[in-house]
């Protein structure tokens, strides 16, 4: 008798500092337990707590990759995963979204675009760059994500 196994979906939200990204991981994480629904939340603070790194570009870009290996690995097993991290240079989500793809999982990006509340609440880079702007325009123009295959989610500027 074949077993058919279902790959799982990583939904990567990214986003500013404090924009909702955990929130909402957590809103999901709640509605897919209700649903019955086999699923992680990988929250890229919480990894960074476990495993330090800088937050150099080459710093940030091993973290975000060995972020997209869980979750590639757990929907390759059939576990959907919700992934809230900052994630600002655009390569860097190519690449994780390639991981998660070549292991066979289903990757969907999302920006969380909700306005900061407070710049003292965040204390790392890229956060403390933030604060020079506002709902969007944050970011540079080179990071910033782009919106022709991106949804995203949040108040409007």
């Amino acid at each position: 008798m074949a077993t058919e196994m279902r790959c799982g979906a990583t939904i990567w939200m990214t986003g500013l500092c404090q924009s909702g990204k955990s929130t909402l991981a957590a809103a999901i994480s709640e509605e897919w337990t209700r649903r019955g629904m086999v699923h992680e939340v990988i929250d890229g603070d919480m990894v960074r707590d476990l495993a330090p790194m800088g937050f150099d570009g080459k710093s940030i870009a091993a973290h975000l990759t060995r972020v997209a290996l869980a979750a590639g690995l757990l929907n390759r097993h059939g576990v959907s995963a919700v992934v809230p991290v900052i994630a600002p240079l655009e390569r860097v989500r190519r690449h994780c979204c390639q991981i998660v793809q070549e292991i066979g999982g289903v990757f969907r990006l999302v920006w969380v675009n909700t306005p900061a509340r407070t710049p003292r609440a965040c204390g790392s880079w890229p956060e403390r760059r933030c604060w020079a702007a506002r709902a969007g325009s944050a970011w540079p123009a080179t990071t910033r994500p782009s919106t022709n295959r991106m949804r995203t989610i949040g108040a409007s500027s």
